[in-house]
């Protein structure tokens, strides 16, 4: 759950994605980012089947900027590797599909940060392109619209941890359904998707968390806080919860 950018193009040439790769490099090492080159061996490919190349990076406090790329030049991001091996095919053929970065625990200035590279790199690189941004900062420039709808989400995330350590206790961890129940009457929603899939760049480089692992965690980690009196810290479910129909 939180402020997402999702992006989509095509290189103007697929001879640009070193070029692009190498910028966001000397950008990266400028501004203190982490970050991981994506480079696969000629004729190799991933468990899941994607050759991709490129980099992934980002400013600290928000997922990684996907600028992958299959050989055709289309922007692909590599959490998409964590799909079962039919779904991304599906997903490959599907002209809708986006990668996405959320930039809700960056804040508002790294949101904005990281809508002025993609609207560069896009000018200079891309022959197709689309941003969708949840705030919708990104197409009108309002950015007390981007801070209400961080604030809103913010204050969304406060009411699932309060409702968690009340009634956590109370939840059967084995039944996925129940939770998605549970959170959408906390929020008053009736449309939820749980897209748990998370990145991170660090010292072992990238991370990526799988669906039914991070559910199987996110469960553990509710039942197991409230059974513990010695737990004060609350219960943070903001990076594994994205949600449609939620509006601010």
């Amino acid at each position: 759950m939180g402020v997402t950018l999702h992006y989509k193009g095509t290189l103007k040439s697929t001879t640009l994605i070193d070029d692009i790769t190498d910028e966001l490099v000397d950008i990266s090492e400028a501004r203190d980012w982490d970050y991981q080159i994506i480079k696969s061996k000629e004729g190799s490919a991933s468990e899941s089947g994607l050759i991709l190349n490129g980099i992934m990076t980002g400013p600290k406090g928000c997922e990684p900027i996907s600028m992958t790329f299959l050989s055709d030049g289309r922007l692909v991001s590599p959490m998409l590797s964590v799909f079962p091996e039919d779904d991304i095919k599906r997903f490959l053929e599907d002209d809708d599909y986006y990668a996405f970065t959320k930039t809700q625990f960056g804040g508002t200035e790294t949101h904005i940060e990281i809508v002025k590279l993609l609207k560069y790199l896009s000018s200079k690189y891309f022959d197709t392109w689309d941003c969708k941004d949840d705030s919708e900062y990104y197409q009108t420039g309002d950015k007390e619209k981007l801070q209400e709808t961080m604030g809103f989400i913010d204050n969304a995330m406060t009411a699932l941890d309060e409702a968690f350590d009340e009634h956590g206790d109370a939840l059967n961890k084995d039944n996925p359904q129940e939770m998605i129940d549970f959170i959408s009457s906390v929020l008053g929603v009736e449309d939820i998707e749980v897209k748990i899939v998370n990145a991170t760049i660090g010292e072992d480089g990238i991370e990526i968390v799988d669906e039914n692992a991070a559910l199987e965690e996110l469960l553990e980690d509710a039942s197991k806080a409230n059974e513990s009196s010695d737990e004060e810290d609350d219960i943070d479910l903001s990076d594994l919860l994205d949600m449609d129909g939620l509006e601010s």
